[in-house]
């Protein structure tokens, strides 16, 4: 039987610090992840820090709840994933929220039933921001300028969860 998407939500981030996050949407106070300079991502159960290739303009992140491990891989607007990565966890509340150390968080982004759950983190279009974020400031182009607006998102991660079996 395949796999079927239950639910998806797709949002530009807000980064600080080279970083934006999302995280197990509780009120208690959240150990950050162990960082490691050479990764794109850091993780701990109840938190995952992305490094997108390039802070402006803004990636996109799209969370995805499955109700099996999904069958394909994902392509996005027929690209490849470049990064990826798997990881667990665990949604306690039954929500997650995004984070940017700088500008704060937003709880409730993307609603899903408490528990625990397979991680596929994916990163596509890496590798050309940072040609096009040099572009754009060469030209002088700026927020609020449409191709400013074009580009937001072009960097995109996706966050593929499904439920965790116990014991796994």
């Amino acid at each position: 039987m395949p796999s079927r998407l239950l639910s998806t939500v797709q949002v530009l981030t807000t980064t600080g610090y080279g970083m934006f996050g999302f995280y197990n949407d509780i009120d208690a106070e959240r150990p950050e992840p162990p960082i490691s300079a050479e990764s794109w991502y850091s993780a701990s159960p109840e938190m995952v820090e992305v490094r997108p290739a390039c802070t402006l303009p803004s990636p996109a992140i799209r969370f995805e709840l499955w109700d099996n491990e999904p069958s394909a891989y994902v392509i996005d607007g027929g690209d490849d994933p470049e990064v990826r990565a798997l990881l667990e966890f665990h949604a306690s509340q039954g929500s997650i929220g995004l984070m940017a150390l700088a500008a704060g968080a937003e709880p409730g982004v993307f609603e899903v039933p408490a528990g625990w759950y397979w991680l596929d983190l994916l990163g596509y279009r890496r590798s050309i921001m940072p040609a096009r974020e040099a572009d754009l400031y060469e030209r002088d182009i700026s927020p609020g300028d449409p191709e400013w607006e074009r580009a937001e998102g072009t960097e995109l991660y996706v966050a593929r969860l499904w439920p965790k079996p116990p014991g796994a």
